[in-house]
């Protein structure tokens, strides 16, 4: 930025300014929370409203000025009224745009009393000339439960009934056409109860809908039956990490025995074992960093290297005799682990390449002897 330049003595007196310092106008939190689509758009709809607010000001003001010259009427509360939320509607803007995400839900409801103010001082004042504007009411309603959601449908709605109260028992006007106030009053009273139940209904089945996509981007990025990521997502982590440049460790697993556990105690048992695996490795490892390749083969990232993956290497073989005696309480097929690890960015820095270093350690385990793991060295496998 250009406040980084320490010479700049503009930039140093006027750090707080956008143009010296953007990130001092928008801290990482708030960026982070923007990041958000829901809060990025609604954010998004903020400003809109705040910029058609200002608009539907510059349109308001011929009329002001036709009732004041033409029609010789005192309106200075209400134009007193209207200086005052243009000043409020301009200031709303600046800080919606200064402060994207300090005070959110306050800034909304203080918005919404604004509109109803403004609205009730023109509807209230110009009597018959007023009554297209009564309809207002119901454009700030409906737009900020669209919007917002049923919550400020409900607090608009309640402003509006008490301004449109406050009018009646203020106006001689209004109660001399009551019936017609009336038809306006609860045309504001009843019709935002459809729109709040039309709107539940939409936001009912846009939560279902969120909960469907979402469980289907669950499902397609981990295993069913281990509940650990599967091949896709695994390669796309590791594409991640190498993209940071940082040393790791991966770790490809071959459980050695399976085939005959499953083919002797069926599908369910074999099943059932690597559920348990999963769970092994879950508790030697972060979650997130274990994949369930295909069949009984599996890989995991060590974050910190080397040394976490033999510490890993050596709990998993330490305790996989267990889960065969926990699951069929008898020994008599051992299920066992080969473990090959490759080194990021000691072997390659190429995922491919970081790949077939691991899963050729592993099959050098296989060829030993099984149960045990192996380093990927350059020397052994050329």
């Amino acid at each position: 930025s250009i406040c980084s330049d320490d010479t700049n003595l503009v930039c140093r007196l006027f750090g707080l300014l956008a143009e010296c310092k953007e990130e001092e106008t928008i801290d990482l939190l708030c960026k982070k929370r923007l990041e958000n689509p829901e809060n990025l758009h609604n954010y998004k709809e903020e400003v809109y409203q705040a910029y058609t607010r200002i608009i539907y000001i510059l349109l308001i003001f011929p009329i002001l000025i036709y009732s004041n010259l033409s029609l010789h009427w005192d309106l200075y509360w209400m134009n007193i009224t209207i200086v005052l939320f243009t000043l409020f509607a301009i200031l709303h803007l600046l800080y919606l745009k200064l402060f994207p995400c300090k005070y959110t839900t306050p800034r909304k409801l203080f918005a919404i009393f604004l509109d109803i103010s403004a609205v009730s001082a023109i509807f209230g004042n110009l009597h018959q000339y007023g009554t297209p504007f009564g309809f207002l009411y119901l454009w700030i309603i409906f737009g900020n439960g669209v919007r917002f959601g049923i919550s400020y449908l409900f607090f608009a709605t309640f402003l509006a009934i008490i301004a449109m109260s406050i009018i009646y028992s203020l106006s001689p006007f209004w109660k001399h056409h009551t019936l017609f106030f009336l038809y306006i009053f609860f045309s504001i009273f009843i019709l935002p109860l459809f729109i709040a139940k039309l709107l539940f209904r939409i936001n009912k089945a846009n939560d279902k809908l969120k909960f469907l996509l979402a469980k289907t981007l669950y499902q397609s990025t981990h295993d069913t039956l281990t509940d650990l990521l599967n091949r896709h997502r695994f390669d796309e982590i590791l594409q991640e990490f190498a993209s940071k440049k940082e040393p790791f460790a991966l770790l490809f697993l071959d459980l050695d025995g399976f085939k005959l556990l499953n083919d002797t105690y069926g599908h369910h048992i074999g099943d059932q074992y690597l559920q348990e695996f999963a769970k092994l490795l879950k508790k030697v490892s972060t979650p997130t960093l274990i994949a369930r390749l295909g069949g009984d083969e599996f890989a995991l990232i060590a974050p910190l290297g080397k040394e976490e993956a033999f510490q890993i290497a050596h709990k998993i073989i330490d305790t996989i005799p267990t889960i065969s005696s926990a699951i069929i309480h008898r020994t008599d097929i051992p299920v066992t682990v080969s473990i090959g690890i490759a080194l990021f960015p000691e072997h390659t820095t190429d995922i491919s390449l970081l790949k077939k270093y691991a899963d050729e350690a592993m099959y050098a385990v296989k060829k030993k002897g099984k149960n045990d793991y192996k380093l990927y060295q350059t020397s052994s496998f050329s």
